[in-house]
């Protein structure tokens, strides 16, 4: 699992958001952001949370210790925000030091009016769902939570000692619930429903007596997972191919799809295709594939022939652009 931890006070010469950032991209989805902070710089927190708010990629929050000021505003902005028992959250008005005459400290009075005011609507509300007028109350009070009063009034989403870890991966879990699933509807189990749910829970890590719409929830949310990594594990082996020069760009979109249907034959495909020739046939590809017998391909009403020799113009310019290009008496067909 890709993970990054913000253990420390966020700031220009401390943790920075180059540092996260680095780090962020440099991960493929899901990730897990992990936080323990008193909070610190606007602008640096800014910068990590448009990070993450701008990022197609699975990030789920984790508060471990302490998510203060800023802190506590980077934490909301995970897909969902898992928190410690014991761990505190707390929001207060942001602050600053200033020097000067009263112009300037009328000037920093009035940033830090509109930090509030975009840190209210663009943030904690969003997450909470809470009237602007109580946010603003709890940030003049400087309001510290623990994990049950953040979880009410809606700051978090999981309580995380409330969960039973499990140390599946997505696509071992969802095996287990398709076979217990099967087990149950396509035999003649004496399985109640009851019993059904409290197996289900437990192979997706939650206790027992969870409702059956927690365990769709949860399912939901790891068959999203799921998805994520096989698209990228596709994604990383066709692109590996292009670059080798084993198959060119119109065929990417064919050998995902065949990946998709059967990704661990498309992959020995894949491997046995050499890089002498970057052009490879489309109708060698096509005739190894349906030769293995291992996947199915789809045909089109004029199905290719398997001899060039029989092939029309149109054949060429469908299926094999660049040799028409590059020889002239191909158009004579």
């Amino acid at each position: 699992m890709n993970e990054i931890k913000i253990y420390s006070r966020i700031e220009d010469e401390g943790y920075e958001s180059e540092s996260f950032i680095n780090q962020f991209n440099n991960f493929s989805s899901p990730i897990n952001v992990r936080i323990n902070t008193p909070g610190g710089s606007v602008f640096q927190g800014y910068a990590i949370m448009n990070t993450i708010l701008n990022s197609s990629k699975i990030v789920d929050t984790y508060i471990d210790g302490l998510a203060a000021s800023m802190g506590s505003a980077i934490a909301v902005t995970g897909r969902k925000v898992f928190m410690a028992r014991n761990a505190m959250l707390m929001i207060h008005n942001p602050s600053a030091g200033v020097k000067g005459e009263s112009k300037e400290f009328e000037k920093k009075a009035e940033l830090l009016d509109k930090i509030k005011d975009q840190m209210i609507s663009n943030v904690y509300q969003k997450k909470t769902g809470l009237s602007k007028a109580k946010l603003s109350r709890m940030m003049d009070e400087e309001t510290w939570l623990n994990a049950d009063e953040a979880l009410e009034l809606g700051f978090v989403d999981v309580i995380i000692d409330d969960v039973i870890k499990t140390s599946k991966k997505p696509k071992a879990i969802l095996d287990d619930v398709q076979m217990t699933y099967e087990k149950y509807y396509k035999t003649n189990s004496t399985m109640n429903d009851i019993k059904l749910l409290e197996q289900l829970n437990k192979m997706l890590g939650l206790p027992e007596n969870s409702s059956s719409q927690t365990a769709i929830n949860e399912l939901d949310e790891i068959l999203d997972k799921y998805n994520s990594i096989e698209d990228d594990r596709i994604n990383e082996m066709v692109n590996s191919a292009l670059a080798q020069g084993k198959i060119d760009s119109a065929q990417k979109e064919r050998y995902i799809r065949m990946a998709k249907s059967n990704f661990d034959d498309t992959k020995e495909i894949l491997n046995d295709l050499t890089s002498k020739n970057p052009h490879h046939s489309i109708s060698t590809m096509i005739s190894e594939i349906r030769k293995s017998g291992k996947i199915s391909i789809e045909s089109n009403a004029d199905d290719i022939p398997s001899n060039k020799t029989d092939w029309t113009l149109d054949h060429y310019r469908k299926y094999a652009p660049e040799e028409l290009r590059n020889d002239s008496e191909l158009y004579r067909n």
